[in-house]
């Protein structure tokens, strides 16, 4: 129904005349019906989410990717949503009209948009009393912008019916207002947010920013703070609001510093990461000139650095980039087992891709992302030796006998449970198989002589590892018989194996082990408590929209292994919900992800769960397939993805669509 050929022009008095719309519509029957009502829910979804995040190259990545044939009904509901919004949204859909201008979205197809709104005006007017001023104001623009052209105009005044009175109004206003000087100021003011955020220099932002900063020291009062930052307008600037936070309080009490402290926690929420960690990269280039004016300044740092890492504002990595005189400051259990350990690593010449590896999984904790780096690097024959690093990790975490029996609270014993839990993971998916656990424990065992001279409970340590591999059946029984046969009677190695094997004979061998592995391993009873949790979160979140809320709550539950449901169960309430449910699940799932509290792989691994229970889905949602591909394709544009497997035939047949 479309081809290259140029249509002929047809006169209005010819019987077969269509108007544009009606040719679009039309043209959108010949094919099927139903196409036109599915890319107007698409682009419903695209415009939701684009007045959240307001993330221009994002939007116009996905908009790129469906058929632009249907792009003037994105422009009549671009627009149409920013009339009945916050004036900030009427300089937004300029902006983004603007930059899809000509590559995305064609003069033509722009000028069409603009004509359906025309004759919809009245229509607006029951939701939106200033429709016909608020599209005068944007035709006006259009016309600063070179999106619309003034024999347009003249075009479509002298083609409109003589009835149509609103119409020719809003056409007139909109001549008017680009004429004579100034005509692009005039317009600029009436559309940009109140302020002028905009329009503001650097200089003006950071007087801005040091003035909320010192009113927030005189009222405590966290939600105006947030609100006058948020007003800014500037998401790009807000590693200055965290220098000018830091910085502020270097010479103030206890209680001011606490303060800015926790307002740098809420402010984390309505920003990205990279920002936080740029602002505290800029405070550590200027350290010793703060020291000239406040002698303490590296300990206040050291401190604003080790309370964000604490509380999740902070990469656990981002404590081995501070200077060397504030590293030594900080107090962070996971980084002195990091420097502690990493020499073990390097001295049994593990490769330095593997050395990364391990390294990132002791700060970010997430096992499918090592398992895919072991599976990336290929080299089974050096499982015994990386096994055997990652045991000896955990021997560094105890100073103590009674730190084996250590409250939870204490964040004791957590590398040991991790490393625990990990291999038993990882031998399941067959990546490390039961001999090369068996070979890195007798290297272990062979060496614990040494280990003891210099971390002298080595030994009760790998008394409960080896009784843990075995009770989550990762080593046969038989194998503490072979390990006692290679390993001299009187020997440390052979009294570890007997101890294990006792440990294993006695009748309540599960709660001895336990009582000496405090972990975060769960029952089955406080897995379904967990994901009862994360459904109640997520449908507080759709029913309030309260993002900050939502993402606080999901930290607070603390379950890295686990965040794949949280991503299950938001896809399935996005099926089950209407488009601004789907928009809001697109805006939690990106800020999870920018905040790195969902690494990719527990994002795929979430998708691929859905994936699936695609059959079932689709008893309760017939469409299901249409909005997965939609929703996939939005995660991959938002950065939240890099692959995916197991995707349904149905599904990546309708992503081949969306991309066609």
């Amino acid at each position: 129904w479309r081809d290259d050929l140029e249509p002929l022009e047809m006169c209005k008095d010819d019987p077969n005349y269509m108007s544009d719309e009606e040719q679009l519509a039309a043209g959108a029957s010949a094919e099927e019906t139903s196409d036109l009502e599915w890319y107007k829910g698409q682009f419903d979804v695209i415009v939701a989410d684009f007045f959240t995040s307001y993330q221009v190259a994002e939007t116009l990545e996905v908009l790129g990717e469906l058929d632009w044939f249907y792009t003037p009904y994105f422009v009549k509901r671009l627009i149409s949503a920013a009339m009945d919004g916050k004036r900030e949204r009427f300089e937004a859909a300029s902006e983004l009209l603007s930059a899809a201008h000509p590559n995305v979205i064609s003069g033509d197809q722009i000028q069409q948009g603009f004509f359906m709104l025309l004759k919809s005006v009245q229509d607006l007017r029951l939701d939106v009393p200033a429709a016909p001023e608020v599209l005068s104001l944007f035709l006006a623009r259009g016309m600063i912008d070179d999106l619309i052209s003034m024999e347009w105009i003249r075009t479509t005044q002298s083609g409109l019916d003589s009835t149509d009175l609103s119409s020719t109004v809003i056409l007139a206003k909109a001549t008017e207002m680009v004429k004579g000087r100034q005509s692009y100021d005039r317009t600029v003011r009436t559309c940009v947010p109140a302020g002028g955020s905009n329009l503001q220099s650097v200089d003006q932002l950071k007087e801005r920013i040091k003035a909320l900063l010192l009113e927030f020291l005189n009222n405590y009062d966290y939600t105006e703070a947030k609100r006058t930052i948020w007003e800014l307008n500037s998401p790009h600037f807000h590693h200055e609001v965290v220098k000018r936070l830091i910085v502020l309080s270097l010479d103030k009490p206890d209680h001011h510093q606490h303060a800015m402290s926790e307002l740098l926690r809420r402010v984390s929420f309505m920003t990205h990461v990279d920002q936080i960690m740029t602002g505290f990269r800029r405070v550590f280039g200027e350290l010793d000139d703060l020291k000239l004016d406040c002698p303490d300044a590296d300990q206040v740092v050291a401190r604003f650095t080790q309370e964000a890492i604490a509380q999740g504002t902070l990469p656990s990595s981002f404590g081995t980039q501070a200077p060397p005189s504030l590293v030594a400051m900080l107090q962070l259990p996971k980084l002195d087992l990091l420097k502690a350990g990493t020499k073990a690593l390097e001295e049994d010449e593990i490769p330095a891709e593997l050395v990364a590896a391990i390294q990132k999984l002791m700060l970010t904790s997430d096992l499918s992302e090592f398992g895919c780096a072991l599976e990336k690097f290929n080299q089974p024959e050096l499982h015994p030796i990386l096994l055997k690093g990652l045991i000896a990790l955990s021997f560094h975490e105890c100073s103590s006998v009674q730190d084996l029996a250590s409250k939870p609270d204490m964040h004791k014993n957590f590398t040991r449970e991790l490393v625990a839990t990990g291999i038993q993971e990882l031998h399941s998916q067959k990546i490390f198989t039961s001999l090369q656990v068996e070979q890195a424990l007798d290297h272990l065992l062979a060496k614990l002589h040494l280990f003891m001279m210099e971390i002298p409970f080595s030994a009760e340590v790998l008394t409960v590892f080896l009784a843990r591999l075995v009770l989550d059946e990762v080593l046969f029984p038989s194998t503490l018989h072979r390990l006692a046969e290679s390993h001299p009677v009187g020997t440390c190695a052979a009294s570890v194996v007997a101890k294990a094997r006792i440990m294993l004979s006695a009748p309540n061998r599960l709660e001895v082990i336990n009582g000496f592995w405090v972990g975060s391993s769960s029952s089955p009873r406080d897995l379904e408590k967990v994901k009862v949790q994360i459904k109640t979160i997520l449908q507080e979140y759709l029913a309030s929209c309260d993002l900050d809320e939502a993402v606080q709550s999901l930290w607070e539950l603390d379950i890295p292994y686990m965040q794949h449901e949280v991503v299950k169960r938001a896809l399935v309430l996005a099926l089950d919900g209407q488009d601004e449910a789907k928009a809001r699940v697109n805006a939690l799932l990106a800020t999870l992800s920018a905040h790195g509290l969902v690494s990719c792989e527990q994002m795929e691994l979430g998708f691929e769960r859905v994936f699936g229970e695609l059959n079932d889905l689709m008893l309760d949602v017939p469409n299901a397939d249409a909005e997965l591909a939609v929703l996939f394709v939005r995660a991959r544009a938002n950065g939240c993805l890099s692959s995916c497997n197991n995707i349904p035939d149905a599904v990546q047949s309708r992503i081949q669509l969306i991309r066609a």
